[in-house]
């Protein structure tokens, strides 16, 4: 395993038995919409894979969150350090890819990304507070399923985006 530490971004790889290493090739990054929001307020969180490599990476191009899926989003209450429990759990079951058609050739330095929307009472969060979010990326999809193609697959572990803080008001 190894960590890389990238301005803001934190990334831990872990390459494969295969001995590829694309995971170290790519960052997630998470933005939200805002910094300040009110109790019971939506959240926009946009995660962002980006490509550092000088080649191709294929990444399964269905983006959902869940733990079967392929992101995850966690908060901690920063006074605490508490993780904060999550009211709804979303969990996409994904769909196995058919063919090469289900991937996404991520040329260097291109971003994939996608846009997901929450309620922050979804989240755990229903009262004011400072709050830590992170996104965290991980394949769904075994070797076995890339149909050739040099993907990002479950073998390559966890990566973790950027910590953002929000604050909530009552």
């Amino acid at each position: 395993m190894r960590v890389l530490l990238l301005g803001r971004i934190t990334a831990i790889t872990v390459c494969s038995l295969a001995g590829t290493c694309l995971a170290q090739t790519v960052e997630v990054s998470l933005r939200t919409d805002k910094s300040a929001y009110k109790a019971g307020d939506q959240i926009t969180l946009d995660v962002l894979l980006t490509n550092k490599s000088r080649k191709p990476v294929y990444i399964y191009a269905y983006l959902a969150r869940g733990e079967s899926a392929s992101l995850s989003v966690w908060l901690k209450d920063t006074v605490s350090g508490k993780d904060i429990p999550q009211l709804v759990v979303a969990d996409s079951i994904t769909p196995p890819p058919a063919s090469q058609d289900a991937f996404i050739k991520l040329l260097p330095w291109h971003v994939y990304g996608v846009m997901l929307k929450s309620r922050l009472s979804d989240l755990g969060v229903d009262k004011k507070g400072s709050y830590e979010v992170v996104a965290q990326y991980h394949s769904p999809i075994p070797p076995s399923n890339s149909f050739g193609l040099p993907i990002l697959s479950t073998e390559d572990g966890t990566l973790s985006s950027n910590r953002v803080q929000i604050t909530v008001a009552e």
